[in-house]
């Protein structure tokens, strides 16, 4: 992994033999100072709320699984919050599935139904 002759060498030697050095100017080059500067606070709050929607879901899983260990509840729920917000379900989707669910089992009957 390492090569011998690098060991013999100076640090000031070493930094040398790199075959490139970037600097600020060649990352910036290609944009000029009036695109790099947002003057709409809409645009950049749009920014952070799409940020947010993607990083959230991974940041409660990932939360949810450090805290499980120590708190199963706490931990559970977080994890549960977190794969249905990245599986895109909402409490509509688990409410309709569990009505479904319901009637599937015949658990749904009305209370006409059960006085005749």
């Amino acid at each position: 992994m390492f090569s011998r002759y690098r060991k013999d060498q100076e640090p000031e030697n070493i930094l040398d033999n790199f075959p490139a050095q970037i600097t600020e100017t060649d990352i910036f080059e290609d944009f000029s100072d009036e695109e790099l500067i947002v003057e709409d606070p809409k645009q950049i709050v749009e920014i952070a709320e799409k940020f947010s929607t993607i990083f959230t879901p991974y940041f409660f899983v990932l939360v949810g699984l450090f805290l499980y260990k120590e708190n199963t509840f706490l931990g559970g729920i977080l994890l549960a919050i977190g794969a249905f917000s990245l599986l895109k379900i909402s409490w509509q989707d688990i409410g309709s599935f569990l009505l479904g669910l319901k009637s599937f089992l015949g658990l749904s009957k009305s209370p006409d139904e059960t006085i005749d």
